[in-house]
């Protein structure tokens, strides 16, 4: 009687949710972009989940609201400053996993997930950040500024790890890559994704992926290859993108996932449809 009472009192408190991919969009203000940039963001996140439903992906996703985050004084502020904005999102994200769902974001830029990692870290888990990007995102700096995401989280919590995927040699010098190694971090370039080398790929995310509790991806659209192309060799292709994701949701370690964008080309593209619908097949 008792565990029929407890299986009643989970569903009416806990209900079991028809689409357990939770979309949540989110516009930053942050350096170096200027508020016509935001403002521009702004407008195309806004409507990136109707835009989806579009597509025939709302049987896989709900829509949990979208929020225009203040993160750096401007001078003139955007028009859509809200400043509790922040405290919103944090609460609806963590509200998302508490109930069973996986949250997806929907961001103009990696830097928030900041927000939320110390919601995220628990009892010293191993917190693992697969960066599936051109860039390192590893710029040093005191304040935060766009690209500077691992630097912070890295520093900042001794629970997290860095997984690179798809690191572009053109875009980092040889500094950068010393402070990655000098911060525990595993990398694959941008050369080594592609099929041939799926072997060694599939081998060293599962290695990186044993050692960590929980993970949460962020991806960068912008480096994702529309099509194969020489004026896009150095960036990946998708379908090398959609097996490093399928191998981490496999793990069930997955707690969120990110998806970065600022330019309607990059946030209302194929890549983010084919993206979005492998997390909502994963959560059905």
């Amino acid at each position: 009687m008792l565990s029929v009472f407890k299986q009643l009192w989970k569903r009416r408190y806990h209900p079991v949710l028809e689409n357990k991919l939770s979309i949540l969009t989110v516009c930053e203000t942050i350096k170096p972009l200027n508020n016509a940039q935001v403002e521009d963001a702004e407008s195309l996140l806004d409507t990136a989940y109707d835009w989806l439903s579009a597509q025939h992906n709302s049987h896989l996703m709900r829509n949990i609201g979208h929020f225009p985050v203040l993160k750096v004084a401007h001078t003139k502020p955007p028009y859509f400053e809200n400043p509790t904005t922040s405290l919103n999102f944090n609460d609806k994200l963590i509200e998302q996993l508490t109930v069973g769902a996986m949250p997806l974001v929907i961001t103009n830029c990696h830097e928030t997930l900041l927000d939320v990692l110390p919601s995220l870290i628990i009892d010293q888990e191993d917190m693992g950040i697969i960066n599936i990007n051109a860039h390192l995102l590893m710029d040093q700096c005191l304040d935060l500024t766009m690209g500077s995401m691992l630097h912070f989280a890295l520093n900042r919590f001794n629970e997290c790890r860095a997984f690179h995927v798809g690191i572009d040699r053109n875009r980092c010098d040889r500094k950068q890559l010393e402070y990655a190694e000098d911060m525990g971090c595993n990398w694959l370039l941008a050369d080594e994704m592609n099929y041939r080398g799926r072997t060694m790929v599939k081998e060293q995310l599962a290695r990186f992926i044993s050692h960590c509790d929980k993970l949460v991806l962020t991806i960068d659209l912008p480096s994702i290859s529309k099509h194969n192309s020489s004026s896009e060799k150095h960036k990946l292709d998708i379908n090398m993108v959609l097996r490093v994701l399928r191998q981490c949701l496999a793990s069930n370690k997955v707690l969120l996932a990110q998806l970065v964008g600022s330019e309607e080309r990059h946030i209302y593209s194929k890549a983010t449809q084919l993206l979005v619908q492998e997390l909502g097949h994963f959560c059905e």
